[in-house]
């Protein structure tokens, strides 16, 4: 997080909204969008998220393995860094790497 204290998150399932509790112990996660609601079924269009473009990052989950929910694309986020869980599928596609500041995986 750094000086900046805060990062967005994408929440579209169990496991972004893990990350953002997890977050909140070092700072602020904001939730940028939040599909709990929808019983996490659905990823909203861009125009429904609320980005801070002074926020240290956007994460989120490629591959909401729970709910079945997957980005089928990068999400843009302008100038603020990307950063991705790709636990369950960054070996099942090919991912542009230079979209994103930080890739992880959980084992």
């Amino acid at each position: 997080l750094g000086t900046r204290g805060k990062a967005d998150y994408l929440v579209t399932g169990q496991w972004s909204e893990k990350a953002a509790k997890e977050c909140n112990k070092y700072g602020t996660g904001q939730v940028a969008c939040n599909t709990k609601a929808s019983k996490f079924t659905t990823i909203p269009g861009k125009s429904e998220w609320k980005l801070d473009p002074e926020a240290a990052y956007v994460h989120y989950c490629d591959n909401e393995t729970v709910n079945g929910v997957e980005f089928s694309y990068t999400p843009d986020v302008g100038s603020v860094p990307l950063v991705a869980d790709m636990s369950s599928n960054f070996c099942s596609r090919p991912i542009d790497v230079g979209k994103h500041a930080y890739i992880y995986a959980g084992i």
